[in-house]
Formats: structure tokens, sequence, C-alpha cells
């Protein structure tokens, strides 16, 4: 930020690449793959001049180049800059200031891995106080087959600006959308203007436009307002493009900016689809800023949200509810001063003027709605309008099955649980939202994740959800591209697990060094390491179970070894070590047989794990390997 020429950038932190993949130099038997970034540009007014800056994330030196075109793709300027290791190269991109295009491409590209440059650009005239990004994205696959989706860019001003937002008196603001096909293929999109009259929602559709590859448009966004009625409409609308493309073919810059060129207020461009909760990274009240909450509801029925303030302390819930189409637009400053308590008695206090927040359905995070958002943090006394980058898209980041490797005894039962973890930090039960299956159904059935043991043997239990549920994405507008929350999927997960009689049977406590098998066993003892070994040094039974499958299946379960590859002991309830715990395995006895140590009966509950032997009988392989 700078505030004495108002000008801000705002980009989001970025993950190095793992060592793996950085950049080891190109040879003929490693040859590095070519990226390509390609981005657009527009001059609000004659001296907007443009920058790329290029950091390399690597220990090796990359060469990049940034080439710049018309409208019409034709070259304007190319740049070629290498940069050194960890190093940062801005590239300027003085030929915009000669050229009399006021739109174009920007292509920047280099050899080596994708994530081994971190790129990000701007438009700027530092005379005027005049900033706003430059978007680069990746070029979609040829392959992709053209889709339709909808894109949505929320709370355009025109006219006299808000009262609420406290700009200077006698600003007055005009909205630009400029996009870009970045595809090989030509692409149509339809615009449609939505806003609120009278307290309902306004529709008009506009004429459909075909862009070329590679071709840079500026919409006439005031001939689309002219066409819809709107000559002298003041206040805020949606536009709202109706395409098909390849997902990601098209690059949108949008917002609106005062007759000074001064006060920029960016909106990026949203994909219009159903998502569960949206995470808004940051909001500020402090030191002048406040932020502009913009919420549309594309859909055909009217919908309840919560939209929620975090802050150090405490959280706020501020309701919404829109009918049909209708959209909503608020600062954050209006809840945080506003004194009035939430449904649980909140009252966001003086000192909180910074946070997330979160836009979910009033049933939970985690309902799925349709719904599109945008919000801005602005700051009237420095000039600088800068966006909030990144939303995230709430979902799942992992499904899993508890347990995952179990056993289970013939007619006994052990209940299976699908949970499903969230980005939020939230697990949500999903067990009676699946479909359960067996796959041996004479070893053991499932119904509704519980599982019944019918005959010695492995089987594999597998839950498939019955209801879709989102997956976490988190689309970066700096980042290039519009961002847009993937589509939900119906995740699934699988346990193995083993039908069978076992017993576990106490011996004589503190027993020291390693214990004997009884004849015809095989098995491991205590190291000095406290890690179990086998004898022989192969890890394996002649049973085919091996050192890992024990700890993993007896692990906390039995022994209270825990459940690595390592084999470590886990301490007891008196924080100290077992003396000896020792696996042994053979054939199954009948039940009732002696082996002329003891006579084998069988148990489907393991008793208390202390200092035991544990006699494991090898027809149930525990976790079917």
């Amino acid at each position: 930020m700078d505030t004495t020429h108002s000008l801000i950038f705002t980009y989001a932190l970025r993950t190095p690449p793992p060592a793996s993949t950085q950049q080891n130099g190109q040879t003929a038997a490693n040859p590095q793959p070519q990226q390509t970034l390609e981005g657009l540009w527009w001059k609000q007014e004659p001296n907007v001049s443009g920058f790329v800056a290029l950091s390399n994330l690597t220990s090796q030196p990359i060469t990049a180049s940034a080439e710049t075109l018309d409208a019409e793709n034709h070259p304007l300027g190319d740049h070629s800059v290498t940069i050194s290791p960890h190093g940062t190269k801005i590239v300027e991109l003085t030929e915009l200031l000669s050229t009399s295009a006021t739109t174009g491409g920007v292509v920047v590209s280099w050899t080596g891995n994708e994530y081994d440059l971190a790129v990000n650009s701007g438009l700027q005239d530092p005379a005027v106080g005049y900033s706003a990004h430059l978007p680069l994205a990746t070029r979609p696959d040829p392959s992709d087959k053209p889709a339709r989706d909808s894109y949505a860019e929320l709370g355009l001003m025109t006219g006299p600006s808000d009262p609420m937002m406290s700009f200077p008196s006698g600003v007055v603001f005009t909205p630009y959308s400029v996009l870009r096909n970045i595809s090989e293929e030509a692409v149509t999109a339809t615009p449609a203007l939505w806003w609120m009259q009278s307290g309902s929602a306004r529709s008009a559709q506009l004429p459909q436009l075909t862009v070329a590859p590679h071709q840079t448009v500026k919409l006439d966004v005031a001939e689309f307002l002219n066409g819809a009625g709107l000559k002298n409409w003041q206040g805020n609308f949606n536009l709202v493009l109706n395409t098909n493309a390849p997902r990601g073919a098209l690059l949108l810059a949008s917002g609106s900016v005062d007759q000074t060129n001064n006060y920029v207020f960016e909106v990026f461009a949203r994909g219009v689809g159903e998502s569960a909760s949206k995470g808004l990274h940051y909001w500020s009240t402090a030191n002048g800023d406040d932020t502009m909450v913009t919420i549309w509801n594309p859909a055909d029925e009217a919908q309840d949200f919560v939209f929620t303030l975090f802050y150090t302390g405490g959280h706020y819930l501020y309701p919404i509810h829109l009918e049909p189409r209708a959209t909503h637009s608020f600062n954050v400053s209006e809840i945080t001063r506003s004194g009035v308590p939430d449904s649980e008695g909140n009252v966001v206090p003086a000192s909180a003027q910074s946070g997330s927040a979160e836009l979910a359905g009033s049933a939970g995070e985690n309902q799925m709605v349709l719904v599109t958002e945008d919000e801005g943090i602005y700051n009237v006394r420095k000039a600088t309008c800068g966006g909030v980058t990144c939303t995230t898209c709430n979902g799942f980041t992992s499904i899993s099955m508890i347990a995952d490797l179990f056993a289970v005894g013939v007619g006994g039962n052990t209940q299976q649980t699908l949970s499903g973890q969230w980005n939020t930090g939230t697990n949500y039960n999903y067990t009676n939202s699946s479909t359960w299956s067996s796959s041996n159904t004479s070893v053991a059935t499932v119904n509704s994740g519980l599982v019944t043991g019918v005959s010695p043997g492995s089987v594999t239990v597998t839950a498939i959800l019955d209801v879709e549920i989102p997956p976490y994405a988190a689309p970066c507008v700096s980042a290039g591209g519009t961002p847009v929350c993937p589509p939900p999927a119906y995740p699934q997960q699988s346990g193995l697990g083993a039908v069978g009689p076992y017993r576990v049977e106490p011996i004589a406590t503190n027993v020291q060094g390693n214990a004997v098998c009884p004849a015809g066993y095989s098995g491991w003892s205590r190291t000095t390491q406290n890690q179990l070994q086998y004898p022989s040094g192969s890890g394996v039974l002649s049973a085919g179970i091996t050192m890992a499958d024990i700890l993993q299946i007896t692990g906390t379960n039995q022994l209270g070894l825990t459940g690595t590859q390592t084999g470590s002991y886990q301490t007891d309830a008196n924080g100290s070590w077992p003396d000896t715990y020792f696996v042994c395995s053979t054939a199954c006895p009948t039940n009732g047989q002696s082996d002329g140590i003891q006579t084998w009966t069988y148990n489907s509950t393991p008793l208390p794990h202390s200092n035991l032997i544990v006699y494991q009988c090898s027809s149930i392989t525990i976790d079917g390997f």
C-alpha cells in the first residue's frame, strides 16, 4: 500500500514447491515442462501502465518472459528476465503508456514446474492514484469441452456513491467490465443485469456476444444500462455473464471507478453454483477501513443465511433473508457498531476491529445453498480500495471409517462410523447417510455400519454417501482466474477386517527378557528399544501376518501398542512402560481343544492388556492382507 499515491495491491501467500519438484536444470534426460499464464490489461485512462512481479521459489535461476498484446492479439512488447534463486524481478510494462490500444493481453512463460514462480501483476497510475489487479490464469486444456456456466460481478456502482460508504461529496462512480478469451476456441457470453428496485429484484437480458480466441473485449456497461432502461440509474447492480465455454476460458475484470480515477472499487467475478458455506478470510474496520459485502441469491426460491463475524474472543451472528434473485449489500461497520445483541446474546466489543467471517445457510455450515458473494475493504481517508482476494469454499478434507482396520468374532457385532473432517475443524457423522456393503456376506454382513460376523475370514466393508457433500477448496483471485467452488461429490471409504475366534491370555507379571512361544508357535518379542522383533528377521509369520499388521490391529485396542510402522510401545495408564508383550501365532485349535499348554475357548472381547502373552490364531489374518 502506498497511501501517498493511494495505490494498493493485495496478493495471497503461496506454498513453496516441494523440494523434490524444485527445478534442477534442464537436461536431455530431465526436460523441464513449459509453463504459460495469460492475462488481460485495460487502460482506464491514457497514463495507466502495468507490471508483472516474478518471485523464484526454487534454488535454481529461472528465465522467464512477459509479452504484451493488444485486443486482437498483436504484439506490443516482449521482456525476458532471469530471476535468481529465491529472488524477485519486477517487469515494467512501459509499452502500455505509448500504445493507442486501450485493452489487450499479457503472456508470462517460463521453463520449469508450475509452482516454481509466484507471479503477481497490476495496473497503476501513481499521478492520479489509480491501481487495479491485472488477472493472470492458466489456459484451459484444449481437450476441455464447452459447458454452460454463469459468473456474477456483484455490487457494481453507477452514479453518486452510496451515503453509507462515507465517500466525499461529489464522488460519482462509473462501472467497467473487461473480459479476455484465453482458450483456442471462440466462446459466447450472454450478459444480464440484475438490480433491486422498490424492494424487488429486476432483470434485463442483453444481446449475446462472441469472443474470438485470445481476444480482449471491454464491455460497454453504460450501453447495457441504457438498453435495460436504466440510463439515469443511481445505485448498485449485478452484471451476470452466462457463458458457453470451457471452464476457465474467460478471464474477467470488473469494478467501479470515480471520475478522478482515484477510488477504484474492484469487483471479482464469482462462479454461480451450489455450495456449502463460504469462508471470508479477512474483514477490517480499523484505522478508517470498512468492509463492504454484497450477497446475491441467484435461486428461484427464497433462502435464509447467517453471516458470522469471527473476531478475537467471540463471534456475532447476522441473519439475512433473501427473496429469489434478491441482492443485499451492507458494511461490516453497521454490524459492529449497532450494539444489537445477536440470537445468542453476543454484542461485538469496540475492541473487535478485524477478523474473518463465514456465510452459511441458516441450517448450518454444511447446508447446501445457492449464493454468490463479494467483499472489498476500502478506506475513504487513504483513497484505497483493496479486495479480499480469497474466499474459501468450505467442505470436507477427508473421509474416514472408524476403524478402517477391525476384527469381530463369529456372531459378534462391531459398529463402524463414517466420519467427514471439514476444513473448519468440524467432524460430521455420515454413518446413517450412506449405503453400506460387504465384500463377502458369508463372512460378515453390514447394516447402517453395524458389522455382524458370520464365519471366519477376511472382509471389506464399504460405505458410499447417499448425499452430495462439497470438497474443500480455496480459489484465489490473485492466483488468477475466476473463483468457482468445485461440484459436490459422493465420497466413499472402505475398511478391512476379519471375522474369527481369538483370545488374549494374561500370564505372570514382570516377565523379563524374551518369552518363548509354545511348541509349534512363531512370534515376536520386545527388544531393548521397546519394539517388537520377529526372531527370524523376516518380519512375516508363516500365516502371512506381518509385524506391521499386528501393530496396526492389536494397537491401542488390545496391546496398548502404537499403530505405527516402528512399533514403539505405548505407556500404560500409570505412565510406565509395560514389562513385556509377546505375540504368538499358529493354526487355530478348535474350540475347547488343548494345545498342551492351555485349553482354547474363544471370546470376542479382549481382556485388559497388562503384561500379556497374546495367542493369535493365524486363520484370522485380522486386516485381510
